[in-house]
């Protein structure tokens, strides 16, 4: 059987087929029946709260099917959906169920203006597309800068999958978020489907809308493609070989890219601008690493931002990375930064405090970190950064010393920290308060800052 032929069954006819069942056994199995796939009523709640989903804002739900999760929202919420999906019957069955406006179209060549929803989404419809960078991208067209897109996606969590059902294109979650990157969508919140439960009547409604439709059609070719191609995903996810994720992305200014160093590093305004000077950091280290007498093990980067010093210390030192730091944006960025640099594979990004992301156990070769040295009270010399990448406290110095105090746990011996500043006076200062077990072992000097090497006695 084609690929088309599949889709049609599992998606058109079996839609056709549920509207029907839904007729005979009442309207309260509407819900749960149109929401097959979708996961829980919870998740699909949590997703449109998380992306700021108000009462009467437009919710355009991209690749609709028979339109459960959108109402959903529209009763829990009172937003105001819009459905669109490529397959006829699907759309018919909407209407006959909901009675929301539909337009059958593709999510490839969506017929709305530019920026004309509050908020867009795709429920587990990407995993279907072969095209998932045209698709996200008219996510993204369609709602303005600012506004959010919610994506639940269903990825590979293994490098080679079993099988895969007809019309079906499983990428890592990865691959997904460069994609999202790509098309201006930075993501902000994510969330694993099977964190929310889903009630038991919810599940025995739609069970008993499906035993409808087997006593009805369970001799026709459609519903048995159907049914194969619904157990097939159902055993992969039940077998942990794909998982489904929510994710909420945020619509952002264009991304640009620098070259440092031979990187193309991409971020956006809410992301501090990398500086090119800061690339002499991570070229000590590599240099550092470099070295006969240097410790063996990982690269740990704290304040990370959009990645590039650890990464240039990566890439000239083969060596792992992980890579520190609180905003979810600037971790998105580093992610997709590495993957762009050939070492994706072997750098773990982590996004959170400092202190709580890192295993009591882990030891690394060298620490390097760039975190804010700016005064509370200079900050608004500088508009176009971030706040909470360029506020250092007080006296500019808070989190260099939180910095160091994580790589105090977390040095090898013979490590080395690298703490990148704004003058040598902080530098002094940095140095005075080290206390024992510190030397300070040298220091270069960039176009706007200084870099410090600290060694563990």
């Amino acid at each position: 059987m084609s690929t088309d032929t599949a889709m049609d069954a599992e998606f058109d006819t079996m839609a056709h087929w549920v509207a029907d069942a839904v007729a005979e056994l009442g309207e309260d199995h509407a819900l749960p029946a149109a929401c097959r796939g979708s996961g829980s009523p919870a998740g699909l709640e949590w997703l449109a709260r998380t992306m700021g989903v108000r009462r009467h804002a437009t919710l355009l739900d991209v690749g609709a099917g028979t339109g459960g999760p959108a109402e959903v929202v529209a009763r829990r919420l009172g937003a105001t959906p819009m459905l669109a999906e490529p397959m006829p019957d699907a759309c018919a069955a909407a209407q006959r169920m909901f009675g929301r406006p539909v337009s059958v179209a593709d999510g490839a060549s969506l017929p709305f203006a530019d920026a004309s929803f509050d908020h867009a989404w795709s429920i587990g419809v990407l995993c279907t597309v072969s095209d998932k960078a045209t698709h996200v991208r008219e996510l993204a067209r369609v709602v303005p800068v600012g506004s959010t897109v919610g994506l639940l996606v269903f990825v590979a969590e293994v490098d080679e999958l079993p099988e895969e059902p007809e019309g079906n294109y499983f990428v890592g979650l990865p691959e997904i978020e460069t994609l999202l990157a790509d098309a201006g969508l930075a993501v902000e919140r994510r969330a694993r489907l099977d964190d929310f439960d889903t009630p038991q009547d919810w599940e025995d409604r739609a069970a008993r809308v499906e035993e409808v439709v087997e006593r009805e059609h369970g001799d026709e070719e459609a519903w048995q493609v159907a049914d194969r191609q619904h157990r097939q995903m159902a055993a992969l996810i039940g077998d942990g070989f794909v998982e489904g994720h929510l994710l909420v992305c945020r619509r952002v200014q264009e991304v640009r890219s620098i070259e440092i160093d031979g990187l193309a590093i991409a971020y956006d305004a809410r992301v501090l601008e990398p500086r090119p000077w800061t690339a002499m950091q991570g070229q000590w280290a590599g240099e550092l690493l470099a070295d006969a007498d240097a410790p063996s093990g990982v690269i740990l980067e704290l304040c990370t931002g959009a990645g590039h010093i650890g990464l240039v210390a990566a890439v000239a030192s083969g060596r792992e990375l992980v890579a520190v730091d609180l905003d979810p944006v600037a971790c998105t960025f580093a992610r997709r930064n590495a993957a762009a640099a050939g070492v994706g594979d072997r750098t773990d990004v982590r996004e959170g405090a400092m202190g709580a992301v890192l295993r009591d156990e882990e030891t690394f070769a060298i620490v390097v970190a760039d975190p804010p040295w700016v005064t509370s009270a200079e900050v608004g010399r500088f508009p176009e950064d971030p706040l909470l990448a360029i506020d250092g406290g007080d006296d500019g110095l808070e989190v260099a010393m939180e910095c160091m105090a994580v790589a105090g746990r977390h040095l090898a011996p013979g490590g080395s920290l690298l703490l990148q500043l704004g003058t040598e006076a902080q530098m002094d200062e940095v140095v005075s308060r080290a206390g024992d077990g510190w030397h300070d072992a040298g220091r270069r000097t960039g176009a706007r800052g200084v870099v410090l090497r600290l060694v563990r006695d």
